[in-house]
């Protein structure tokens, strides 16, 4: 299964559903399944302090409702004086947290580039409105993700679907670029996360040990 290691809090936001588009640098030719990895570097628990306040607001939200915020974020986010900071300790590195599907990858264009060819991301207005276009006559308002990510010009927008969150994270190392999810333990690309949300070898087993049930591995 190909993968993608994010650096946190983004991935916990994209198992949470609150984070569908990843920007990136780079595109891709491969569409289909996606395995999100959590990266071992340290949570970027301060991402919001370049924003805008209202952005900076919106993306304090989504760690609540990812559930990686901390109570002081929690506080005054309802109100209250605290702090604006993440909870890092409610973020698992190193591991797969969520699978989805990478259904596109579209170049983000300039606001007046009224060239370009459908399908696009646009930031509009001073980057106050954001449209996903595939087509010329069917735009869809993504603006709420402009808090996650970063949609200058040139960049690539990557269009995640059916994001299911790991009941548990599953210890993985991470690379750069697309990489393939392996077992652990033999290396076989055959392994795969069960609907159960665990992560099974037909190969050697179990991850952890537990003989895999052909059955339910299908």
């Amino acid at each position: 299964m190909k993968a993608l290691t994010i650096r946190q809090p983004w991935a916990s936001l994209i198992a949470a559903r609150v984070k569908t588009i990843e920007t990136r640098s780079w595109s891709t030719k491969y569409r289909g399944p996606l395995a999100i990895h959590a990266g071992k570097h340290e949570p970027a628990v301060g991402a919001y302090q370049h924003l805008p306040l209202d952005q900076s607001m919106q993306w304090l939200q989504g760690c609540i409702s990812a559930g990686i915020s901390s109570p002081d974020t929690r506080r005054f986010a309802s109100g209250y004086s605290g702090s604006w900071w993440p909870d890092p300790a409610k973020m698992p590195v190193g591991a797969v947290v969520a699978t989805c599907t990478l259904a596109d990858v579209v170049p983000i264009v300039a606001s007046d580039d009224f060239s370009a060819l459908a399908p696009y991301v646009r930031p509009m207005e001073n980057r106050s409105a954001l449209r996903r276009t595939n087509a010329p006559s069917w735009p869809d308002d993504v603006t709420d993700q402009i808090p996650f990510g970063d949609f200058t010009p040139g960049r690539y927008a990557w269009l995640l679907t059916d994001i299911t969150p790991l009941a548990e994270p599953i210890p993985a190392k991470g690379r750069q670029g697309l990489w393939e999810w392996s077992c652990e333990a033999c290396s076989s690309d055959r392994a795969r996360v069960l609907p159960s949300g665990r992560f099974a070898c037909p190969e050697c087993g179990w991850v952890d040990g537990v003989p895999v049930d052909a059955v339910e591995l299908g």
